[in-house]
């Protein structure tokens, strides 16, 4: 349990944050202001937004399905996800699994990915910038079960980064969804498939409804938009960071990690 899924998850967002501070140096990527991202939001518009991510999550599940689907059709039998293999039996450990799954990857991935990338990357485009961090992000995830999801869900929560202007409740987004599969998890190991899945389906059930009359809501009074003017296309923002040697040496690092961590 330690050695195979808590060193390795408590080294990886170490390691993957200092591998981007050498990709943002190379690449000469102009620092982003803490306050930039630090806009206060109404109880309302949080509670909209937690409500609407919930949702989104749902749907970005059934992607994930129809994903694993068409591998299979195609003769690709995708593997369990390993970390199933290392559920906790304690209470210490309970605090760890959560601690190294929902808390240091919601904190160190939004700092890179939607306040590094997104963040810097949003002075020259917009649109640019949620698509090269979400690939980005769905890439550092390195397997064919995560991507989709991943690069979707980076997508959403990009999204709702540069439309609040807060980083604050990216982090809490990242964090509630992780922390749910972690819930999802311990309720199959201690109560079996069948309380899992009628656990999932009621709480599915419940945030499709709840996210998308929050979604009327929220976009009805704030609009959709994202109030930013772009400096560049949003393509030639992304040609240039694919064009960088050191992002095919970034991407290397990151899944040759996570084959390893996946072993």
């Amino acid at each position: 349990f330690y050695i195979q899924l808590v060193i390795p998850q408590f080294l990886f967002p170490i390691i993957t944050l200092t591998v981007f501070l050498i990709f943002k140096k190379v690449l000469k990527i102009k620092e982003v202001e803490h306050s930039d991202y630090n806009k206060n939001l109404s109880v309302k518009e949080t509670i909209l937004l937690i409500f609407i991510f919930l949702g989104s999550i749902i749907l970005l599940e059934l992607l994930s399905i129809l994903n694993s689907m068409f591998f299979y059709a195609i003769g690709i039998d995708l593997p369990s996800l390993s970390i199933e293999r290392f559920m906790p039996s304690s209470t210490i450990e309970i605090i760890l699994f959560i601690f190294v799954i929902a808390v240091l990857p919601a904190i160190s991935e939004e700092t890179i990915y939607r306040f590094g990338v997104c963040g810097s990357l949003s002075r020259y485009s917009v649109f640019g910038s949620i698509v090269v961090s979400s690939l980005a992000f769905g890439i550092m995830h390195g397997t064919l079960q995560q991507l989709v999801y991943a690069i979707a869900a980076g997508f959403v929560l990009g999204y709702i980064f540069l439309k609040t202007e807060n980083i604050k409740i990216t982090v809490f987004l990242h964090f509630l969804t992780n922390f749910i599969s972690c819930v999802y998890m311990l309720i199959e190991m201690r109560y079996g498939t069948e309380a899992y899945i009628t656990t999932h389906l009621i709480f599915a059930g419940f945030s499709l409804l709840i996210g998308f009359i929050s979604a009327i809501i929220y976009f009805k009074t704030y609009g959709f938009s994202i109030k930013k003017s772009d400096n560049l296309p949003a393509g030639k923002v992304i040609l240039l960071i694919f064009k960088s040697p050191f992002f095919y040496l970034f991407t290397f690092i990151e899944i040759g990690f996570m084959v390893l961590n996946l072993l």
